[in-house]
Order: structure tokens, then sequence, then C-alpha cells
């Protein structure tokens, strides 16, 4: 672990999340580091905007819709 996600979320809780999902603890803070860095909110959600702010996404002709 050692980098900044792993700081955020505890041990207890990617044990919970890998059970869950079934995902790897790597690929858990990997999601998790991802989507810390989108939520310029700061409030635990992802809004339109912060969906936007993807360059995949904001070109997206449907983006829109």
């Amino acid at each position: 672990m050692g980098n900044k996600s792993s700081l955020m979320l505890q041990n207890e809780e990617i044990i919970a999340i890998q059970t869950e999902t079934g995902f790897s603890p790597s690929q858990i803070e990997r999601l998790y580091s991802r989507f810390t860095s989108l939520d310029k909110g700061d409030n635990g959600t992802l809004s339109r905007e912060d969906f936007l702010r993807i360059p995949e996404l904001a070109i997206n002709p449907l983006g829109d819709r």
C-alpha cells in the first residue's frame, strides 16, 4: 500500500469492499484514488461536472443527453 489512498481507506473497509466485489486491494485503492481525484466538491459524490472533467467524456457527443 503506502500511497495516499491507503491512508484514506482503512484496512477493514478494503476487506469489506473486497468481499462484496471480488476486486483486489490494489484495484480498490486505485478506484478510490481515481474517485477522490474526480470528486472536486469533496462531498463523496460525483456530479455531472465532475464527469465532464474526464477528457474522454467531455468530447463525447452524447454527453449532453
